[in-house]
């Protein structure tokens, strides 16, 4: 009923008729409605975002970001009966939500009242939120707001290593909320201390080299992961793993992982309760809260990068980081 009555109302904006001013009417506070399937939800279970608002008109689904404010990050448009729904952010972590009908020519904008949806793990995570470090370039992150893609030179890896690798960039896209997108297999290499051999629409390629050629693959080190950094935007990341090593496969996602939080711009953590701690053992087969924490500082929940990427110019130097 209440959708229907703001269907009703013919709006005016402000306008001068025969030198008299007609105001808008005020929006009106919490309106559209929201209600939250679940507010505290397990990593893989979909929370849905519902409610009504003014009758076929276009609602936003808006996050509060840490270094953006409110920002939009989907879009519907009502029902004849005034209904949405949307799916909150499944990333792990806890989002500020609201749902916006953006002003029209004739109509205000209307503000939801704010929800929260808290996601976890679906395990209890070991250590200290504050174990954590950055790879390098405090604050530099890649855009959450576009898909990160990726391809995968399979020369030289076990029979089921691509299919690790791409499930590796789904499990942590889960729990970080990057889109990684497969763009295929190629022939291309990486070359670590060079710019600009990614095929075009590549921004990680994934390879498998013997230490004879990577001098960073020694001393027990099976994978290597980085990318370049400027103006406080990481990008043409990189992983390389030993092809001369020998390890289960579940060892293996474990180090793939580890080396796409380097790609991401995470560093060491001090404690082997972390993932992202130098040696890979069975203690520190799955994030921890510092693993988690870090990887909070570079996704979606701190917003989008607002400077655009632009092409790298011919005589601009970035600067390579990496990480085994």
């Amino acid at each position: 009923m209440r959708a229907l009555l703001a269907a009703l109302v013919v709006v005016t904006p402000i306008a001068f008729l025969g030198g008299t001013t007609v105001q808008a009417p005020a929006a009106d506070p919490g309106f559209p409605t929201i209600h939250v399937s679940d507010a505290s939800v397990i990593l893989g279970k979909k929370v849905t975002l519902s409610g009504e608002g003014p009758i076929l008109r276009r609602l936003a689904l808006e996050l509060r970001t840490k270094e953006n404010g409110w920002q939009p990050i989907a879009g519907t448009r009502t029902s004849l009966g005034g209904n949405y729904s949307f799916t909150a952010p499944g990333w792990v972590g806890t989002h500020l939500l609201r749902v916006v009908a953006p002003p029209t020519l004739v109509l205000t904008e209307e503000v939801s009242s704010a929800v929260t949806v808290s996601v976890r793990m679906p395990y209890r995570p070991k250590g200290v939120p504050s174990d954590w470090s950055w790879l390098s370039h405090r604050g530099a992150r890649w855009d959450p707001c576009h898909p990160i893609t990726y391809r995968i030179n399979s020369g030289g890896g076990y029979p089921a290593a691509r299919a690790d690798i791409r499930r590796t960039f789904r499990e942590v896209g889960r729990v970080t909320g990057f889109r990684f997108k497969y763009q295929g297999t190629t022939r291309r290499q990486v070359q670590r201390f060079q710019y600009g051999y990614h095929p075009a629409g590549t921004d990680v390629l994934v390879d498998w080299q013997a230490p004879s050629g990577e001098g960073g693959l020694t001393r027990g080190v099976a994978g290597i992961g980085g990318h370049w950094v400027m103006d406080g935007r990481r990008f043409a990341g990189n992983m390389i793993l030993d092809q001369s090593e020998r390890h289960p496969r579940a060892v293996w996602r474990q180090i793939m992982t580890h080396e796409v939080g380097h790609i991401l711009g995470l560093g060491h953590a001090h404690s082997q309760r972390q993932l992202m701690y130098a040696v890979s053992t069975p203690s520190n087969r799955l994030w921890g809260n510092g693993d988690l924490a870090a990887l909070r500082r570079v996704g979606p929940s701190r917003g989008c990068l607002t400077a655009p990427a632009g092409r790298i110019p011919a005589d601009a130097e970035p600067v390579l980081v990496g990480d085994a």
